[in-house]
């Protein structure tokens, strides 16, 4: 019986000092830590059925952590028998670790957005782009 009483009451005490993580706000992820990890990326699946845009390879091709900065190159195969072609990503800092901004081809006149949601910093990077 006595080992019943002792089962209970560390029953109460872990539900007593559980604390819930309901309210607790997710970690964010620092892109640029992120950008520091991964020199080669590939691109497996994105939200549009856009043939184009799957199987994307990359390389980092400069980067800074003190200015936060970093440019990869995106190789675009052809499709339908056109050329393949560079697409030069130019990334900075946004206002949160986790934020950053994106120029295509040193096109100034539209900034992207992207946010880092994931990563092990080894093999796995989830991020959204708008």
């Amino acid at each position: 019986m006595s080992w019943l009483k002792l089962a209970i009451g560390m029953l109460f005490f872990g539900l007593a000092t559980a604390t819930s993580r309901r309210n607790v706000p997710p970690e964010r992820v620092d892109t640029f830590r992120t950008i520091a990890a991964f020199q080669e990326v590939v691109a497996i699946s994105t939200s549009t059925n856009d043939t184009s845009f799957k199987c994307l390879s990359a390389i980092r091709t400069e980067y800074d952590p003190e200015a936060k900065t970093a440019t990869y190159v995106w190789r675009l195969r052809g499709q339908g028998g056109t050329e393949r072609r560079n697409v030069t990503f130019t990334i900075t800092a946004g206002t949160t670790p986790n934020q950053a901004n994106y120029i295509v081809d040193a096109d100034n006149t539209t900034v992207y957005t992207g946010y880092t949601h994931y990563t092990d910093f080894q093999n796995c990077l989830i991020t959204t782009i708008t």
